[in-house]
């Protein structure tokens, strides 16, 4: 992974005592791709890509994520609050929320809020 394929980088201020994050933007869709992949094949550390870091802070993990929609934050919000009596997981994954009832039962997808009193009514 290549520090130059990063184009913009931003810090947002975290909620309450909560950190903040880093909002990085990259060059390109397919540059993006390949760093949350590698994220998640490997643990990536500042050290890794940051020069000059303290021993503390170099070894701290580096967690990348695509940032959600505001309307899918709500949708994905929405389901967890609603369904999480008789859901056993509602998750969030390339750009489609889904649920499921039991660990090997179906996957279901919430498109939108319909879906969602559809569910509960079933």
């Amino acid at each position: 992974m290549i520090l130059t394929n990063i184009d913009t980088t931003e810090s947002v201020q975290g909620k309450k005592e909560k950190l903040g994050n880093i909002e990085i933007t990259f060059i390109n869709e397919t540059k993006s791709t390949k760093w949350i992949t590698a994220a998640k094949n490997s643990k990536l550390y500042a050290h890794h890509n940051v020069d000059n870091l303290t021993e503390a802070i170099g070894k701290q993990i580096i967690y990348l994520r695509k940032a959600l929609s505001n309307c899918n934050r709500k949708l994905l919000w929405e389901a967890r609050q609603k369904l999480k009596p008789s859901y056993k997981s509602v998750w969030y994954k390339r750009g489609i929320t889904q649920a499921r009832q039991e660990e090997q039962s179906d996957i279901i997808i919430i498109r939108r809020e319909e879906d969602i009193v559809r569910l509960l009514r079933a």
